[in-house]
């Protein structure tokens, strides 16, 4: 959840950073010793705060918005399986707080870059663009172009946005609202978790749609590894295995196998070609 190993390769290269995240209940549940370092009365007609601390060597601001993130189960879908009927407004406010904080929101940070992840935060770039100033270099990264965060053209008018960004150029899609769309559309860079990908999505096969977009500009469309942190995942080291092992002791995982089955009671023959 807090990217930590992201953290720590910027970190080496000269680069801080801040995760923004809403307010879920298990996101505060890991908060202590944060501090308030704004006070919103009206976040899309809530009230709301924002909290700045320190999470598993993490910097992260929490948007503090009980009646927009206070909610039980899933992030994105209510107890039985539906989204909620107010995940627009949910998200808009999450885009809105990141475009407000790369414009001075909270004192003494303003960040040059803003780094935004799927549909949820796929207005912040539009809210850049069509915003004051749009000086903060924005990057939209697409996980999986399959969830774009579409809503009708009603919620438009309650995002913030002036009237000119309901069009092709800014979040209009097919009549309503994109946001993944959106923040395709504004962000100077788009990535992708591997150059595969980004060449997949470019194709009417994969492209749900978005293909002639991403094919307008190609040239700032880039595919990026996912990676991993060597250290953290490095199974000769790893504390959180019942057994290490390495390349050279590859039979010692039958052991962890052994484990998982053991804690879970499923069947050994269902899981052996599961777990090799």
């Amino acid at each position: 959840m807090w990217r930590a190993p992201c953290r720590a390769a910027l970190a080496g290269r000269g680069v801080t950073m801040r995760t923004l995240v809403p307010g879920y209940p298990a996101v505060l549940g890991k908060l202590s010793g944060g501090r308030v370092v704004r006070e919103l009365d009206d976040l899309f007609g809530v009230p709301a705060k924002l909290i700045a601390a320190r999470v598993e060597g993490l910097d992260v601001i929490v948007i503090d918005a009980p009646a927009l993130y206070d909610r039980p189960g899933n992030p994105y879908v209510s107890p039985d399986g539906w989204d909620w009927p107010d995940n627009w407004k949910r998200f808009a406010a999450l885009g809105w707080v990141a475009a407000e904080l790369a414009h001075g929101l909270v004192d003494g940070y303003r960040p040059n870059l803003l780094h935004c992840h799927d549909w949820q935060a796929g207005l912040a770039p539009a809210y850049i663009k069509f915003g004051p100033t749009d000086d903060v270099k924005t990057v939209m990264t697409i996980h999986n172009i399959a969830f774009k965060g579409s809503f009708g053209p009603e919620i438009f008018w309650q995002l913030r946005l002036p009237p000119h960004a309901f069009e092709m150029g800014g979040v209009e899609f097919y009549g309503g609202v994109s946001y993944l769309k959106s923040g395709m559309e504004c962000a100077d860079y788009v990535t992708t978790v591997s150059p595969n990908y980004a060449d997949e999505i470019r194709t009417p096969e994969f492209g749900m749609g978005l293909e002639g977009l991403l094919n307008g500009r190609a040239e700032t469309v880039v595919g990026i590894l996912n990676g991993i942190d060597v250290d953290a995942w490095n199974p000769a080291t790893d504390r959180a295995l019942v057994q290490t092992y390495s390349a050279n002791t590859i039979h010692a995982r039958q052991v962890n196998k052994r484990a998982v089955v053991e804690e879970f009671a499923i069947g050994w023959r269902r899981w052996t070609a599961v777990l090799l």
